[in-house]
């Protein structure tokens, strides 16, 4: 087997529609570390909502947080970090403010002690205060960008709506600022949440991400295959998302989920199983198998 690394996204891939981690799926990473493989993890997640994950599958080594922009180790240090500035960071939040959301920033936790800035007089939506309330993570309130007390550790910027009034806003984001930031927008799966903050059911929510321009988990891999002296052809990598196409397209095994959508499969070299019926273990096993190899190697 020509692998040396492992990557794996979490949301739909690694965890079911549940956010678990099934049995099969650890067992699969722990005989994966076994064969020599280093695992390391590449979410969309910042490394405190990637708690419960890592911990069930006893990872201690590194994590490609937020889209890309963040790279941490076991310990929880920043190696690498990609920043918004702080005038970048002004002309994304302004037009989100006036449009009366409520704009989250998030910041590089390891330099300033906490995961968010919530800016603006908005209020929090349910679906955001959920995932506050069942998540590790620490969020801060400011009213302005004036308040901003570490204006130079933004990692990204971004809303959340469970209704369609954020696509105006992106659509003069995207107009003015498409060849300055990576801005990701799409409708995902997300509890419904009642008036006590529980989540029922399931419903969808548009989700706005602004990063610095270039930002995507496989730019922060390049800077951990430098670290290890590896080339494309010795990592395999497993997603569902969008913010897994570059990833899948550029390492020597891109394998997509069978619940990715078209474009994301078509960028893969192989279609595993589904999320909900261990598609990471099955794809997993392939590999260790050497039924699946890089097309590039």
């Amino acid at each position: 087997m020509d692998f040396r690394a492992l990557v794996v996204d979490l949301d739909g891939t690694l965890m079911g529609p549940d956010s678990a981690i099934s049995r099969r799926n650890r067992q699969a990473i722990q005989r994966a570390r076994q064969a020599g493989l280093e695992v390391i993890v590449a979410t969309g997640r910042t490394p405190s909502e990637s708690t419960h994950a890592v911990e069930a599958i006893q990872h201690n080594d590194l994590i490609i947080g937020a889209g890309g922009a963040l790279l941490s180790n076991g310990e929880g240090q920043t190696l690498e970090r990609f920043v918004l500035s702080p005038a970048e960071v002004r002309c994304i939040s302004e037009p989100l403010i006036q449009a009366c959301h409520k704009v989250l920033i998030l910041k590089d936790k390891a330099a300033v002690g906490y995961d968010y800035l919530a800016v603006g007089e908005a209020p929090l939506d349910p679906v955001t205060e959920w995932w506050f309330d069942h998540l590790p993570t620490t969020c801060e309130h400011v009213t302005s960008l004036d308040d901003d007390p570490h204006q130079g550790d933004s990692i990204r910027v971004g809303a959340i709506s469970a209704n369609t009034n954020l696509v105006g806003v992106v659509d003069g984001l995207r107009r003015h600022y498409s060849d300055e930031f990576e801005i990701l927008f799409w409708s995902a799966v997300t509890p419904e949440v009642d008036q006590k903050g529980l989540g029922e059911g399931q419903g969808s929510t548009q989700l706005l991400e602004v990063f610095s321009k270039g930002v995507t988990k496989w730019r922060m891999l390049e800077h951990v295959m430098l670290r290890r002296s590896w080339n494309r052809s010795q990592i395999a990598a497993i997603g569902d998302g969008l913010n897994d196409i570059e990833l899948l397209k550029n390492a020597g095994l891109g394998v997509a989920m069978g619940n990715a959508e078209q474009h994301v499969q078509a960028a893969s070299d192989y279609v595993t199983a589904s999320c909900d019926a261990d598609g990471v273990a099955q794809a997993i096993d392939l590999i260790l198998e050497e039924k699946l190899t890089s097309p590039s190697a």
